[in-house]
């Protein structure tokens, strides 16, 4: 393995991103206006091999869990339960698929969490026909499962006219599943 460096995502990354967004989470919805948000921010961070980014991490402040989850109104009643209204969600971990199970997501997430140490984190984790890819990461971080979620993107899929590549020959729309984990 090369030298891997993490650092704040700069202007300069964003076209990188976007591709490595939109061919391993995104598939084709990343652009500039949804990477750039995250330049310069402590919600994110990249992974470079020598100016190449090979992983992200972004995340923010989940000030009303509602306006994330409006759709998910059990996902609402398990986070009041634990009193969870405001927290850190991170949004998307994703790494380039020659440099996976190289300690890459595990570092990107140890970055995030601690920057923002003490605090509370969400995140929603994508559960393809083949499970869930950062499992592990999420867990030897301390991440509990809270709720898992059928059809947790079919909804968002259907009105934002998006397939999924994991689960397209079962019709239209994004029908894997979801875990909501979080880490107080």
């Amino acid at each position: 393995m090369s030298f891997i460096t993490i650092k704040k995502i700069s202007v300069k990354e964003v076209p990188q991103i976007i591709t490595l967004l939109n061919t391993t989470l995104s598939f084709g919805l990343a652009n500039y206006n949804n990477v750039s948000q995250y330049i310069q921010s402590t919600y994110a961070y990249c992974a470079l091999d020598n100016n190449k980014v090979v992983g992200i991490i972004t995340s923010k402040e989940l000030m009303d869990p509602a306006s994330e989850f409006l759709q998910h109104e059990n996902v609402l009643q398990k986070l009041n339960e634990c009193q969870i209204n405001h927290a850190i969600i991170v949004k998307q971990l994703a790494v380039a698929q020659y440099y996976r199970g190289q300690g890459i997501g595990t570092n990107l997430l140890d970055q995030l969490l601690k920057q923002h140490a003490g605090r509370n984190f969400v995140t929603v984790g994508w559960i393809t026909p083949s499970g869930w890819n950062a499992k592990s990461i999420f867990h030897k971080n301390s991440f509990q499962p809270l709720i898992y979620v059928k059809e947790f993107w079919l909804k968002d899929s259907l009105l934002k006219k998006y397939d999924c590549p994991y689960c397209k020959k079962f019709g239209p729309g994004c029908s894997c599943s979801a875990v909501i984990c979080i880490k107080d």
